[in-house]
């Protein structure tokens, strides 16, 4: 199973998220840049320190979905510093938007958040004092540090975020630095087994 940024009542989406984005960089030629794949196996110290992360992950967006569920919301936001839990707007796809709420986005507005007016004092409070999972976690269990992922923009610079992609299985775990990773000397964890781009689609496919 895998976790994502944007839940709803529907259940998450396949992929697992990032983190806030970074500042903008020059791509450079000292820069290595590649695809690498790795699984980790049940009964590994790192299978079960990822795993304990993972538990807590989805115990976060638990105590999210219930506040989702208490406004009738159709989907909740991470917090925007989390990989799991808080909330940093709600997602409506009717129009029975509470009043004294306003749109996080232009149209098509489907994303809210409360006001900070004293009849949502409550309700801001909960979330406020929702859990969260940082990314740095999850990189600090990796021993990751330099890798960042690039977009390009119209200027020819590059959005970076800074966290792997993982998705969990009962007996396995798979962690992807996809191409246009940026991978400054990383030495993997003992634990994670490099695999071929074919096991990782077939191992993935199983999760699904």
């Amino acid at each position: 199973m895998s976790a994502g940024r944007f839940l709803t009542k529907a259940g998450p989406p396949n992929r697992f998220g990032y983190g806030r984005p970074l500042p903008c960089w020059p791509v450079t030629e000292h820069l290595k840049i590649a695809s690498m794949q790795y699984k980790v196996l049940k009964g590994s110290a790192l299978f079960e320190e990822l795993s304990e992360v993972y538990i807590r992950m989805e115990a976060c967006n638990a105590a999210a979905c219930q506040v989702m569920e208490e406004v009738d919301a159709d989907g909740f936001a991470v917090a925007t510093t989390a990989i799991a839990g808080g909330i940093r707007a709600f997602r409506f796809d009717g129009y029975h938007v509470p009043q004294n709420w306003h749109a996080t986005e232009k149209k098509p507005a489907r994303w809210w958040f409360p006001d900070a007016v004293e009849s949502n004092q409550v309700l801001l409070e909960k979330i406020a004092m929702l859990p969260t999972v940082l990314p740095a976690e999850i990189n600090a269990l990796l021993h990751f540090r330099g890798g960042t992922l690039l977009f390009p923009d119209k200027d020819g610079y590059y959005d970076a975020k800074h966290l792997p992609i993982l998705q969990w299985a009962k007996e396995y775990i798979l962690l992807e630095f996809p191409e246009g990773r940026i991978l400054r000397d990383y030495e993997p964890r003992q634990g994670m087994m490099p695999i071929t781009e074919l096991e990782f689609v077939l191992l993935a496919d199983q999760i699904k």
